[in-house]
């Protein structure tokens, strides 16, 4: 289907982190339709040379170093040049022109807003909150940070992403600072996407694909003191988390007396995030930490 007016007035913002073969399925299908900036956290020369090989100007990828996924979200803003953006994760189905467009035709139905999102598919109350889908557009406290439609103007005034979340709540805490704006937040149910979550990254190697869901596992504990901490209260956050750093501690200790390395691993990547969090220290957990520290 061929460009229209409304489409071109969108880009879409693909952060990626060893995705390859996921950003350039998204990329084949939408490199006729709208501007496609790529912030690569993994710095793959490779994924460059195949995405210049297309020789199309509507894409850019910009290669980077793992700053996380905040950060490369606000970088990716920078080089917006259209009135909206879409901030996707690789790891999802259904970004195309069809839903491209529904965004665009239901955008000025939609009163000052935030953020707005798709409704997902094969998603359950219990691993994902969404409305009832009783209307085709509702409002939502918080998105899931698989899509997310921004108009450009209004994620900058909000002060964009806060660039201390590495991995994990940065959804939320912009979420919940728009509202406090009286920017509210919307999802359309009459578009639908698929979140094959988790799968974003493309590790073949065992030690990989471990070390992987051991940065998961540390990155959401840190960023959810930090997000409580910054929300409600430090207080909070230590009365909320005290009892899951003493369990994940003694957890971790006897998963390590029973020579149990993947229990030891998740409980103690567990209890280093929150005591990291705790004292105030900044998110430094990467892929070569977990190798290095686990002995993976």
């Amino acid at each position: 289907m061929k460009n229209n007016l409304k489409i071109s007035e969108i880009s879409i913002v693909i952060i990626s982190y060893k995705s390859e073969k996921k950003v350039l399925k998204i990329i084949l299908e939408n490199k006729n339709v709208c501007k496609i900036i790529i912030i690569d956290n993994s710095n793959d020369k490779i994924l460059k040379k195949k995405i210049s090989k297309l020789n199309n100007k509507n894409i850019k990828i910009i290669l980077s170093k793992n700053i996380g996924y905040a950060r490369a979200a606000n970088l990716g803003s920078r080089y917006v040049k259209t009135k909206y953006f879409v901030l996707i994760n690789p790891d999802v189905n259904g970004i195309n022109f069809h839903n491209l467009n529904k965004f665009m035709l239901k955008v000025n139905n939609i009163p000052k807003f935030g953020t707005i999102g798709p409704r997902y598919i094969g998603k359950t109350h219990k691993n994902l909150i969404q409305t009832k889908g009783l209307e085709e557009i509702e409002k939502i406290n918080c998105i899931s940070g698989s899509v997310m439609f921004f108009k450009l103007s209004t994620f900058n005034k909000l002060n964009k992403f806060d660039n201390n979340f590495f991995l994990y709540f940065e959804e939320n805490d912009y979420c919940l600072r728009a509202v406090d704006k009286n920017y509210f937040n919307y999802q359309i149910n009459s578009i639908k996407i698929k979140h094959e979550e988790g799968k974003s990254v493309n590790f073949e190697n065992k030690r990989y694909k471990l070390a992987d869901q051991i940065i998961r596992t540390w990155h959401f504990s840190w960023s959810k003191f930090y997000f409580q901490s910054k929300h409600y209260s430090y207080f909070f956050a230590f009365i909320i988390n005290l009892p899951i750093l003493f369990r994940s501690m003694v957890k971790s200790i006897f998963y390590k007396i029973n020579n149990n390395k993947i229990g030891f691993i998740k409980y103690n990547a567990r209890a280093e995030a929150i005591k990291t969090s705790l004292f105030k220290k900044k998110p430094y957990f990467k892929l070569s930490h977990a190798l290095k520290k686990y002995d993976l």
